[in-house]
């Protein structure tokens, strides 16, 4: 495990699941799942029924644990450092894990997007406005205004795109002080000191601390961020990852994919009937789904 790794996941005290790390091929044995997010040392998704699952490191003691969901039918979910967040259909928000700082304490009023970070999140209203809860000092909070229609949340940064692709970012650390993209881009996702985006096109551009060689070409899609690595889907659906891979984090199966998730040091993807699969960094069970 490499030490700037090493330093994030070890800023919380976090007990393991019992059953750390035991599934024999990292796949789901059943299909139907609709979405789906890789936090730092967990997982979450949304089966069928549109009930929330989650697996993976038990979180941080004294805390609610992030493996336990609240009940009902979600349609969104995003997973961060010990805490989750999700949207009903009706844009209600729901938090639950670690709640140090706030972070398991979303707005009240309907969100349309929402995404977890390491110690903060984010969401979108129905007028694009950006609102964030969490920790206070890093300037995590101090969201840009405006009309949104997409944002990430990293380590303590986050960035949103608007309607024309433009590109507004806020917070503290390496990334704030980085060159960002000046053109258009359909999409982003932050990391722990890096983040991605796709053009217009497809094509990827990164910025923040250097990931090494990201694939060429244009026609990606679905790009993310973990601490130091990402990944993208081609556009035949296989999946590409480049960065560190002390973990097998790169290893991604041969398949076609709908959706990927990037988390600490290990992914997960959706196959077009809602199977799931994950690999990477796996001590703790974040990529055995059940």
């Amino acid at each position: 495990m490499k030490a700037a790794l090493f330093l994030m996941l070890s800023l919380t005290s976090c007990t393991p699941h019992e059953e750390s790390g035991d599934c024999d091929d990292q796949q789901s044995t059943k299909g139907g799942w609709i979405d789906l997010s890789a936090g730092i040392t967990h997982s979450c998704g949304i089966q069928v029924d549109e009930t929330i699952s989650c697996w993976g490191q038990e979180g941080v003691e004294g805390h609610e644990s992030p493996l336990e969901p609240p009940s009902g039918q979600f349609a969104e979910v995003s997973s961060g450092n010990a805490f989750s967040c999700a949207l009903r259909a009706d844009g209600v928000a729901r938090c639950w894990g670690d709640s140090s700082f706030g972070k398991t304490s979303p707005p009240t009023f309907p969100l349309t997007k929402i995404s977890s970070g390491f110690e903060h999140a984010c969401g979108l209203s129905s007028d694009g406005a950006i609102h964030c809860w969490g920790v206070e000092d890093k300037g995590a909070l101090i969201a840009p205004e405006g009309d949104f229609v997409a944002l990430s949340c990293g380590y303590d940064h986050s960035c949103a795109l608007d309607a024309q692709g433009g590109l507004q970012c806020w917070g503290s650390g390496p990334l704030n002080e980085a060159t960002l993209p000046e053109e258009p881009l359909a999409e982003i996702s932050l990391g722990g000191e890096s983040a991605c985006g796709l053009s217009l096109e497809g094509e990827i551009l990164c910025w923040g601390k250097d990931l090494g060689t990201a694939p060429a070409g244009k026609g990606f899609n679905m790009v993310q961020t973990g601490l130091q690595h990402a990944c993208v889907l081609d556009d035949s659906g296989r999946a590409l990852c480049w960065g560190e891979n002390d973990q097998g984090q790169l290893s991604a199966p041969e398949a076609t994919w709908s959706q990927l998730s990037a988390g600490g040091a290990h992914n997960c993807s959706m196959d077009p009937e809602g199977f799931l699969s994950c690999w990477g960094w796996n001590e703790d069970g974040q990529a055995c789904p059940p």
